[in-house]
């Protein structure tokens, strides 16, 4: 067991193992299609911890994670682990990866998980905004959090156009060039959960590629101008925002949605009986059809109320909503609501 706050972690054969061992059963992350805590991982994950930070009293746990995962193994595994990692302590990784001549390498990366306040962190907002499908990706250097793929978004044939992007965005945009400036720009990395892994680290890859001058006691070193962080959650535009088509203004759809939050809380209220400290967020997108009905509503990567029965039941709340008919179209929303006992 290593003793300097690393972790090492292994996917394979359809399970998770924490340093030989086996402490949960990816093949079910993978067959839900959905992110889900592994509870063996992170009550191991948070145990070192708490033990590591006794045995060295006021200093940084540094929480680092290596990760091998198989080539196809798909990304809704990978962010199941980050996310498990992160909220045990362990925010940043680095993936193992076999390169062609059989060495192997380590590709470094942090994991932006959201979570409750004691977790938020801070750091850069805007960067190179990379989103990666099992078709292409799209880089635009923008405000991570927008989902706007418009403001300078080009969609690339793979990998290797992706480098040759990232390149020239951060020779436009970069902030941190200079060989005595030792921060770095931001890369966030956002993936769909079908994209098996092998094609993330191709990507992470061309991403590392872009380099610059690093001076450290009078020597100039070539080093990543991106500090690349995989995104676990998909971005969005915003609490109640339309992010498509046809527009409604926000406060109208949060007026609706409030004026009907009972039976959203009959929901949760059936929950808390199952388990008196159940908490958490459910956030849903759905449609809002030209007529003013509600379609295609389903919970996002966003939610983390572990009661899934709830989950769906106040998704179903949301599907019997009405609106005004929207201007101009369709309008897609993003909806997130907080459920606490006390509340």
């Amino acid at each position: 067991m290593p003793t300097d706050g690393r972790a090492i972690v292994v996917v394979k054969n359809n399970h998770v193992w924490l340093d030989s061992k086996d402490v949960g059963d990816s093949a079910a992350i993978a067959k839900t299609g959905r992110l889900t805590r592994v509870d063996g991982m992170f009550n191991a994950l948070k145990a070192r911890r708490e033990s590591w930070k006794t045995a060295h009293p006021g200093a940084d746990f540094p929480g680092v994670l290596l990760l091998a995962f198989d080539a196809t193994e798909g990304l809704v595994v990978v962010k199941s682990v980050l996310q498990t990692a992160a909220f045990a302590g362990y925010p940043n990784a680095a993936f193992v990866v076999r390169q062609k001549n059989g060495a192997t390498a380590m590709l470094p990366v942090d994991a932006f998980v959201p979570g409750p306040p004691s977790m938020d962190r801070t750091g850069p907002t805007v960067g190179l905004v990379v989103e990666v499908t099992r078709a292409n990706a799209v880089a635009s250097w923008r405000e991570r959090d927008k989902a706007d793929k418009g403001d300078g978004g080009v969609s690339l044939g793979g990998p290797a156009s992706l480098g040759a992007m990232a390149q020239a965005a951060w020779r436009e945009h970069g902030e941190h060039r200079g060989p005595q400036d030792h921060k770095f720009d931001q890369a966030f990395v956002y993936a769909d959960n079908d994209v098996p892994f092998s094609a993330l680290v191709a990507s992470l890859d061309e991403l590392l590629r872009v380099e610059r001058d690093w001076e450290v006691a009078g020597k100039i070193e070539r080093v990543p101008a991106l500090n690349a962080t995989l995104m676990v959650t998909p971005p969005r535009a915003g609490s109640g925002v339309p992010t498509s088509g046809g527009r409604l203004p926000p406060e109208i759809i949060q007026r609706i949605v409030r004026a009907n939050f009972s039976g959203m809380r009959t929901c949760y209220e059936a929950g808390l009986r199952r388990s008196g400290n159940l908490n958490g967020k459910v956030e849903v997108r759905f449609v809002i059809e030209r007529d003013g009905r509600v379609s295609s509503a389903k919970p996002t990567e966003g939610t983390a109320l572990v009661d899934n029965t709830v989950v769906q039941c106040v998704v179903g709340e949301f599907s019997k909503l009405t609106f005004p008919e929207p201007e101009g179209g369709t309008v897609i929303v993003v909806y997130p609501i907080i459920f606490n006992p006390g509340d």
